[in-house]
């Protein structure tokens, strides 16, 4: 069986979380700008959830039984964001078809 440290060295961890901050940024600026202005403290703990759930899933730790509650939570917590705001972005476009939004 393989681990999650021959694909990705002890060497490496300190740098995880240069990995994870373009996706921070991403949302903190995708949600802070524009008509959305909300903190990005909304998800943000979801996602650092979810990415604890994966690291547990590569790593093959036991995953408890509050520990599977918090991340499926979380899992619907962010589908139902991006949801939301693809049926924002549908809704203005069928309102402002021209692009004046």
């Amino acid at each position: 069986d393989s681990t999650i440290h021959d694909i990705f060295p002890m060497e490496l961890y300190h740098w995880t979380p240069l990995a994870f901050a373009p996706a921070f940024g991403v949302l903190s600026g995708a949600s802070a700008g524009g008509r959305v202005a909300t903190p990005t403290n909304l998800v943000t703990g979801h996602l650092v959830t979810i990415s604890y759930a994966v690291v547990k899933a590569c790593t093959k730790q036991k995953w408890g039984h509050a520990f599977k509650i918090k991340t499926l939570m979380s899992c619907s917590v962010l589908a139902s964001t991006f949801a939301g705001a693809l049926t924002g972005a549908g809704v203005l476009k069928c309102m402002f078809d021209d692009g004046t939004h």
